[in-house]
C-alpha cells in the first residue's frame, strides 16, 4: 500500500479504514507507521483510531488546512507556539507546498497548546 511507504505519498491516500477519498484526511502523529484516516465530518475514522488505539491521547494533522487536533483536549493546538509540533508541521508543509513553513524561531515557552492558530477550521479527529 502506497500510504505506508513514506510521507511523500501520504497526501494522495484515501482513508486507510473506510477507503473514502477526501481532502479531509488526517495523519496520526502518535503512531510509528503512517495512519491516514478521515476526519469526524467524513466517516470519523481518525476519531475512532484515537479513541480505540490511543485512549484519545494523541494528536493528528489535517491535510486540508494543516491544523493539528488534540483528541484528548478535543481542541486545536497552536502549532506556531508549540515548538514540539514544528517538525511534523514543517515536514507536511514541505510536501504539500514544496517549501519550508514560516515558523517562529522563538515560540511562546508558556503555550499550553489550547486554542486556535494551528491553521484554522477543518474538523479535527
Amino acid at each position: 500500500d502506497s500510504c505506508t511507504s513514506g510521507l511523500k505519498t501520504v497526501l494522495d491516500c484515501a482513508c486507510q479504514k473506510c477507503g473514502v477519498t477526501t481532502t479531509e484526511c488526517q495523519l496520526c502523529l502518535c503512531c510509528a507507521e503512517p495512519h491516514v484516516l478521515c476526519g469526524r465530518y467524513v466517516n470519523g475514522c481518525m476519531l475512532e483510531h484515537a479513541r480505540d488505539v490511543h485512549d484519545s491521547k494523541c494528536i493528528s494533522i489535517s491535510f486540508a488546512d494543516m491544523s493539528i487536533w488534540d483528541h484528548g483536549q478535543d481542541s486545536y493546538l497552536d502549532v506556531f507556539n508549540i515548538k514540539q509540533l514544528h517538525p511534523a508541521f514543517d515536514a507536511l508543509h514541505r510536501i504539500k507546498f514544496g517549501e519550508p513553513a514560516s515558523l517562529p524561531t522563538n515560540p511562546n515557552p508558556n503555550a499550553n497548546g489550547g486554542g486556535g492558530g494551528g491553521g484554522g477550521g477543518g474538523g479535527g479527529g
